[in-house]
């Protein structure tokens, strides 16, 4: 994964946006903050379209790109494929948290709270949904559903992997081969 950890600019464009990430970074993040990929260019496309903004108007960005996240009804999407393939049910019940990028849910799972998780994940939505069904599998969903969760349909073995295809949407993958469905669209077994 490429980044940027803060005193060594692994992938910086200009002294004037290190200088300026430097001031907008929460304290607790220095010195040794990693900041994801996917954080940095949306950093840097704020920094290109408005240039220098201060801290809370970066937090204001950031609380707006994060509650447009959660409107994109992403946890719906993986919701809708475990019903559809296995009659189970989940809610994901969000809060924003800090850093940008912070997500913290708690996870309900027929209707019983099984836990919650804070995790930071991806600016983009597909990216989003791919890296928040993966996390639910690994924190929640192997667990409650023996045997891994979903199980890919074309070889009855293993389950299937979320990813992000090659035109950007979220995606059933199966380890073995091509992309199975849209996450949110997988059908009944």
């Amino acid at each position: 994964m490429r980044g940027i950890l803060f005193g060594v600019p692994q992938d910086a464009s200009s002294s004037e946006f290190n200088a300026w990430l430097r001031r907008v970074t929460p304290e607790s993040f220095k010195p040794h903050a990693f900041i994801p990929e996917s954080w940095l260019r949306w950093l840097h496309d704020v920094y290109d379209q408005e240039g220098a903004v201060s801290r809370s108007d970066l937090d204001e960005r950031a609380e707006e790109l994060a509650q447009s996240l959660l409107d994109s009804s992403a946890s719906n999407r993986i919701a809708r494929d475990l019903e559809a393939t296995t009659g189970h049910s989940l809610v994901l019940r969000p809060a924003l948290g800090r850093p940008p990028g912070w997500f913290e849910f708690e996870v309900v799972f027929d209707g019983h709270a099984v836990g919650s998780f804070g995790h930071s994940f991806a600016p983009d939505v597909e990216s989003f949904v791919a890296e928040l069904a993966d996390y639910l599998r690994e924190f929640a969903l192997d667990e409650e559903i023996w045997g891994g969760w979903p199980i890919c349909p074309t070889h009855g073995s293993h389950p299937l992997d979320p990813c992000v295809d090659a035109s950007g949407t979220a995606m059933w993958c199966c380890p073995e081969g091509p992309s199975i469905a849209v996450i949110g669209q997988l059908r009944p077994a």
